[in-house]
């Protein structure tokens, strides 16, 4: 039976109702019946027990009276009670007991396996009153007449795991009696039914840890005589109900479930008894109810890990107050912690951290608390200042505490209190700015267990380490600039974090034999040298050992490999290390990562490697192995990741006789190998996870446990089952001190977060869109294939194209040939896509241009020919993505695309015996060009807005009088008629003879189908006519052969002639850019007019219903003064139409009947800015094809409806500058009035802007695990507020990082700095971030613009900023930096701009040791700091 920390009292008062209960009468209770007793005998005999172990049933016999047998009580010669817990019992049948008919108490407790039937007989035992089957192994469903026995007092089913069940929903108004209800620890799930009320002598009621959801009944508020409430561990939703009619409520659980929103003053309203709140790790949010801090009796109140906001009003009667225990972490409280805190004299534990806290806390403060055990400040804004003490005596005034937590609190040095603290258990000091030495008597606590003082500047460690007596059980000291020799003086420790420092080497050097009990190890990125000890693998509990990034050298010793006791994490990555891979992995090995990448390693793959049955990750890239492809390591069904890169693997890869299948894989890395042949079929099809469409809710990390069955948050004890025997023994002498329930609470808060014990999450380096990139957290989501420099031959499997998940692509540099498959369209979610150097032959497939998320694309270095598809993603990369293909053309190539060559030379005679059917093929190549060349860049600016309306007619231009279509009729009269009509047409128009024109050409003396922007066919019919850029009005009857005709930008006014849509050939219509101010009332429709071009006119009115054309698929009448309403049903007609821009009027609204909502032509662009709308257009929510979406600049007010984020195929919507207020999901790009916090509803993004509104919430805290796959986030000029979140160092693409002009507060995470190998922009300027520039800038660094301008931020600017050597801007100005000036940015020779101002620089300018040039500075600002002497002579003549 499960008990918690105030259920003591109410535990014991139950068994003394138990005991009444149970002992009715027992003085007159003599002889047992004799139906009774052979009742009994039969149900041993068919139970199984361990007879061994058995203290009541191995007594039963036929000897004694049966009334005076153990665990049975008798009245008047009936068995009343029958007590067989603990009795070992592993099953049997249990049928006898349904014949005890006078049967008051059964308790079955604590045995291994308890089964009943479905319909066991329960109702027989109609006296039963209590029931306890509690950590029975019951496995299945309880019987459910088990809720019909009227008497029952007391029902105990806790601690079965395998129990599943639901409350009944019509609970029987015969349970009235029950007082007791425990269901906690159990599978019994569903809601809780309103019938609830029914029990109204409820007072003891136990559903914690199970799966029960939904959100709780009204009803519940009817429970007046509760006591005991525990719904913690559930799945349960919704507001908070009632309980002010529960006088004699005295706890009250509520933590881990979903609860949200605000809680009334009026819920605590009269419960004076209540001793005991907690309402942790919910969504409630608004301000605490003041209401709870005045209950009388309140001891207890935890509130963490919720949004409760606001800043904290003064407590009321502090000194009389009984609270012990306050938890308020992991919330959004704001503003100074109030004094009133520190007179809660009571107060064992106060728990403050990861809030938006600020001013300063003087430690001297908690003197006031005599009784303060743990103390948790930490990750708020908060400067903590030590305690003032004048002399030694001062510092017993100071409670002695177990826990002190100040991670973040600004600190510089060590508090001064603390080494009186002999006390101490647990320590956190870790991000702050504490430099120097770690002082020596730290190590002197008898009972600290664990000290946390990573991400400091600290310097050295200040021994001797002899002889200390330490207790230390986790230590982390990462993030450090600790160096030289690496101590090593507690034999207890179990957590060891020395990483990211500077150590060089051991003290002692026989490591494993010094900390023999060591689980996890990190060792990494240190430069330690020299060959592994062999004493590592006398380290009997390691579960995790990461050696990376340092210089060991040799070979890697073959016990490590062999150890099969708990090792889960081996990393030896990124050192010098030779020799062969042992092959000693065992038939128990353990291992879920392995990683040997980087080092010098040769042989062959370990055959014993097929042992690690649970491996998930294999890193062997960047060796000297030579081996076959290791198809034997298929039996492993667990692994996800495998890297072979960069070795001498040779061969082919097909597995014909291996059984078992990589159905898990998601990443897989042979580049830079020798493997050949065919990708074979069969094993693409065995990888499954590739083929499953991506899974938003799989987004996370990948990672494991280090330990097994093993839940943190609800017990940490079980943690200790890997301590040796003497660490056990230690271990519960120092916990001694905190009850249980305490050390349970600061466990599941504070030591998960800092240490991450249990688990692991993998890290690996692969070559992801051309550049190498290292995965700190692997993404359950991300997959990748990566086959590039071998040689691999034959077509690209079309298997490849079934792997619907794939995130990256690599085939380069093989010996593919054959075609593009066609099908490729299926990788929906490919973001990267490289083909190039191989014999691929062909067109590219215009399906490429339905790959959304494609970021990445190389083609080069193939065969392939024809034109490059136009579409979403493929007119974004550059010429060098297409180029040795000679057979390719179109943009972004500047090769052309020419028709055909001319099959004669020009003459007089016109060849009658040509096989060509030019009449067919000049209707072609003019759609060809009416089509290819003129629509398919109008789309490309439409989707990106690019540089099209201004150079896409002089494209055109060049183009046309290429097209190879000059001819000479010898003589005809056709000839000679139509160019007369021309000349007719050219006398007609007016324009200016001085300016050179396409019209200077026409004349008589040239035949006209050479004339410049005349296109003719093979009769030498006029088929296309451009006089772009000539001002003119002109008339075109008679020009019935016209399929294309281009008038843009010029300066026509008037009406459009109605003749010009009487052409019948007439496939293209661009008036674009002119002064046309009238549309004809009827147009003439002819068939094949694709695209009508109207922008940038002086049309004015309503929206014409004229024009319909059932062939029309663009639609641009963009930038006209069109006003009032737009009823737009004749567009319907228009069922081809797929681009539509009526962007910039003034249109009131756009109007559809309702009849036509579902049947309007599927839209893939709509563009709508501009146009004075007022809500959103009804008619959108049936358009699901849209691609691109333009609502920006109206007036649009309220929220963003749902459905827009039901629009599947969307990929830019914008609907910027308008009035929204709120909306119901994620959304691209929003500069708008929005306010209230920020969804996390990121995934699908890979721009996401919400920059320039009203945002006043925290950033949400796991906003960087849901933007994977995103290159630019905007959050400036809002009022966020609080510390930037961690989580964004996961946001591994980023390349644009803009949280500007906000009121964000904090320390810059240390890790943030890191993702610089990806990121080009970082504006952090104009909030109040403080502390240091973290130091942590990758040899990688991408960045080419750093702002930090307007902060606080304190200390010397870090060196590893030199890293950035692409830098072109840097602006650190308005902060408190300090230091000499950089000489060490010298080396960065691409900065433009350096701005220093309003800083506390000092000294001279003189960069004498430099050897770098600013040649390409423009902008150098040093105002307003404290720099001396001379200015630099050099800086001005370089």
């Amino acid at each position: 039976m499960r008990t918690t920390p105030n259920s003591w009292f109410y535990f014991i008062s139950l068994l003394c109702l138990v005991d009444l209960t149970i002992t009715i009468n027992l003085a007159t209770a003599h002889y047992c019946l004799d139906h009774q007793q052979s009742l009994l005998l039969h149900l041993k005999n068919n139970l199984t027990y361990n007879q061994n172990q058995s203290k009541k049933l191995i007594h039963w016999n036929h000897v004694h009276d049966c009334c005076h047998w153990k665990g049975v009580s008798c009245n008047k010669g009936h068995v009343i009670a029958l007590d067989l817990s603990q009795e070992s019992i592993s099953g049997g049948n249990f049928s006898s007991l349904f014949h005890m008919q006078f049967l008051q108490s059964l308790n079955l407790a604590s045995n291994g396996f308890i089964q009943f039937g479905t319909y066991s007989e329960f109702q027989n035992l109609k006296y039963l009153r209590y029931l306890n089957l509690s950590n029975a192994s019951i496995v299945g469903e309880i019987p459910k007449n088990i809720f019909q026995l009227s008497s029952l007092q007391v029902l105990d089913l806790s601690d079965n795991q395998r129990l599943n069940g639901f409350l009944p929903q019509n609970i029987p108004y015969q349970l009235a009696s029950l007082n007791y209800l425990n269901l906690s620890h159990t599978n019994f799930s569903g809601p809780l039914p309103e019938s609830l009320l029914n029990l109204r002598k409820l007072s003891t009621l136990d559903l914690s840890n199970c799966q029960f959801n939904g959100t709780l009944p009204n009803s519940m508020s009817n429970l007046t005589h509760l006591v005991y409430l525990d719904l913690s561990f559930n799945n349960f939703t919704g507001p908070l109900p009632s309980f002010n009619r529960s006088n004699a409520l005295r706890s009250f659980a509520l933590n881990h479930n979903y609860f949200s929103g605000t809680i009334p003053s009026t819920h605590f309203n009269g419960l004076a008894n209540l001793v005991r709140v907690d309402l942790g790790d919910n969504s409630f949010d608004g301000r605490v109810p003041s209401t709870l801090f005045a209950l009388p009796s309140l001891q207890q109140l935890i509130l963490s890990y919720n949004r409760f906001e606001g800043p904290l009003k003064e407590l009321p009667n502090c000194s009389s107050s009984s609270l012990e225990m306050l938890d308020l972490s992991g919330n959004n409280f704001q503003g100074p912690i109030p004094p009133s805190i520190f007179q809660l004299k009571r107060l064992f534990l106060l728990q403050l951290s990861t809030n938006k806290f600020n001013g300063t806390i003087k430690l001297d403060n908690i003197r006031s608390l005599p009784k303060l055990k743990t103390f948790d400040l930490s990750h708020n804004n908060l400067s903590v200042v030590g305690a003032n003490v004048t002399y030694d005596q001062d510092f017993s005034y100071f409670p002695m505490l177990y826990n002190l937590l100040l991670a973040s609190c600004k600190l510089d040095a060590f508090p001064s209190f603390l080494r009186n603290q002999s006390t101490l258990l647990y320590l956190d000091l870790s991000n702050n700015q504490i430099e120097g030495i770690i002082p020596n008597w730290i190590w002197k606590f008898e009972f600290l267990m664990a000290l946390n003082l990573s991400n400091n500047f600290l310097e050295g460690m200040e021994g001797p380490f002899q002889n200390l007596g330490s207790n230390l059980f986790l230590l982390d000291l990462h993030g450090n600039q600790l160096q030289g020799t690496a101590p090593i003086f507690t034999k207890s420790i179990v957590s060891l974090d020395y990483s990211n420092n500077n150590f060089s080497s051991f003290f002692p050097a026989d490591i494993g034999n010094q900390i023999p009990n060591v689980v996890n190890l990190y060792l990494s990125n240190n430069s330690f040298h020299g060959e592994i000890h062999e004493s590592f693998c006398n380290m009997t509990f390691l579960r995790l050992l990461d050696l990376s990034d340092n210089r060991f050298t040799g070979e890697i010793p073959k016990c490590l490999a062999t150890s099969d006791r708990s090792l889960r994490v081996l990393s030896l990555a990124g050192n010098e290390l030779s020799g062969h891979v042992p092959d000693t992995f065992p038939t128990s090995c353990a291992l879920r990562f392995l990683d040997f990448n980087g080092n010098l390693l040769d042989g062959t793959v370990p055959r014993s490697l097929t042992n690690c049955q649970n491996l998930q990750v294999l890193n062997l890239g960047k060796n000297q192995l030579i081996d076959t492809f290791p198809c034997f390591l298929k039996n492993i069904l667990t692994l996800r990741v495998m890297i072979l890169r960069s070795n001498k693997f040779h061969g082919h890869i097909e597995c014909p006789s291996s059984t078992g299948n990589w159905e898990k894989l998601q990443i897989l890395d042979l580049a830079s190998n020798n493997f050949s042949g065919l990708l074979p079929s069969s094993l693409l099809r065995s990888w499954k996870a590739l083929m499953h469409d991506e899974d938003r809710s799989r987004f996370g990390h990948l990672s494991f446990g280090l330990f097994d069955n093993i839940n943190l948050i609800q017990n940490f004890g079980i943690l200790t089952t890997e301590f040796s025997n003497a660490d056990k023994m230690k271990f519960a002498k120092l916990v001694a001190v905190e009850p249980l329930f305490v050390v349970d609470h600061i466990v599941s808060h504070v030591m998960e977060g800092v240490y991450g014990i249990g688990r692991y999450e993998d890290s690996v380096t692969i070559v992801n869109k051309g550049q190498q990139m290292k995965l700190v957290k692997i993404l359950i989501a991300f997959t990748s294939l990566d086959f590039s420099s071998n040689h691999f031959e034959g077509s690209v499997p079309e298997e490849i194209t079934n792997f619907k998940g794939l995130h990256a692509l690599n085939l380069s540099q093989n010996s593919f040939s054959g075609h593009i498959p066609s099908n490729i369209s299926n990788l929906r979610n490919l973001e990267s896509l490289d083909l190039s150097m191989n014999s691929l032959k062909g067109e590219i497939p215009t399906e490429l241009a339905s790959l959304s998320f494609l970021a990445i694309m190389n083609l080069s270095y193939n065969h392939l020919v024809g034109r490059i598809p136009t579409g979403t993603q493929i007119q974004s990369f550059e010429a060098d993505s297409f180029a040795g293909n000679e057979g390719l053309c179109g943009p972004p190539l500047t090769q052309g695309c020419g028709l055909l060559p001319p099959l004669a030379s020009k003459t007089t005679d016109f060849d009658h015996g040509s096989s060509i059917d030019w009449t067919i093929l000049s209707v072609e190549l003019g759609f060809t060009f009416g089509f290819g060349m003129f629509i398919m860049p109008l789309i490309f600016w439409k989707r990106w807005r690019l540089w099209f309306s201004e150079k896409a007619d002089g494209v055109l231009y060049k183009i046309v009088p290429q097209l190879d279509f000059v001819y000479e009729h010898h003589g005809g009269k056709k000839y000679r008629t139509l160019r007369s009509f021309l000349l007719q047409f050219k006398n007609n128009l007016t324009f200016d003879h001085q300016h050179p024109t396409k019209l200077n050409s026409w004349n008589e003396s040239i035949a006209c189908c050479d004339w410049s922007g005349v296109t003719c066919d093979h009769n030498a019919r006029v088929i296309a006519l451009d006089l772009s850029a000539i001002p003119s009005s002109a008339l075109f009857e008679g020009m019935q052969n016209l399929s294309i005709i281009n008038l843009s930008h010029n300066s026509i006014s008037g009406i459009i002639p109605s003749s010009l849509f009487m052409i019948p050939s007439l496939q293209v219509v661009d008036l674009s850019n002119n002064q046309f101010r009238t549309i004809p009332p009827t147009i003439f429709q002819p068939r094949g007019l694709v695209h009508l071009r109207l922008s940038k006119n002086k049309l004015s009115g309503p929206m014409p219903l004229s024009i319909q054309f059932s062939g029309l698929h663009e639609l641009d009448l963009s930038s006209n003064k069109f006003s009032g309403p737009m009823l737009i049903d004749a567009l319907a007609l228009n069922r081809n139409l797929s681009m539509l821009d009526l962007s910039f009027n003034m249109i009131d609204n756009v109007i559809v009947t309702n009849v036509l909502l579902s049947i309007f032509p599927p839209l893939r662009i709509l563009n709508l800015a501009f146009c004075n709308l007022k809500t959103f257009p009804a008619f959108l929510k049936y358009q699901s094809g849209l691609y691109d979406m333009y609502l920006s600049y109206n007036q649009i007010q309220g929220i963003v409806p749902n459905w827009i984020w039901r629009l599947d195929g969307l990929s830019i919507l914008n609907v910027s500058h308008n009035s929204l207020t709120n909306f119901e999901n994620l959304t691209h790009n929003l500069h708008n009035q929005l306010q209230g916090p920020i969804r996390d509803f990121l995934q699908l993004a890979s721009i996401v802007d919400f920059s320039s509104n009203n945002f006043s919430s925290v950033i949400p805290v796991n906003i960087g695990y849901y933007m994977s796959r995103s290159l630019y986030l905007s959050l400036a000029n809002n009022s966020f507020h609080g510390s930037i979140p961690h989580s964004l160092c996961n946001a591994s693409m980023l390349e644009v990082l803009d949280l500007s002009h906000n009121k964000i507060s904090g320390e810059l995470p240390h890790c943030l700095m890191k993702i610089g190998e990806t990121l080009w922009i970082l504006n952090l300027g104009s909030n109040n971030l403080t502390g240091h520039i973290p130091n942590t800038f990758p040899s990688s660094c991408s960045l080419r613009t750093i702002v930090f301008n307007g902060n606080q931020l304190a200390g010397p600017l870090p060196n590893s900023l030199a890293h950035c050597d692409s830098l072109d801007v840097l602006d650190i100005g308005r902060n408190k930096i300090t230091g000499g000036f950089p000489c060490f940015l010298r080396n960065i020779s691409a900065l433009h701009i350096l701005i220093l101002r309003n800083n506390e620089f000092h000294g001279p300018m003189r960069c004498e040791k430099e050897s770098g040039v600013w040649k390409m500075i423009q902008i150098v600002d040093v105002a307003f700091n404290c720099f001396s002497g001379k200015l630099p002579g050099i800086w001005f003549t370089n």
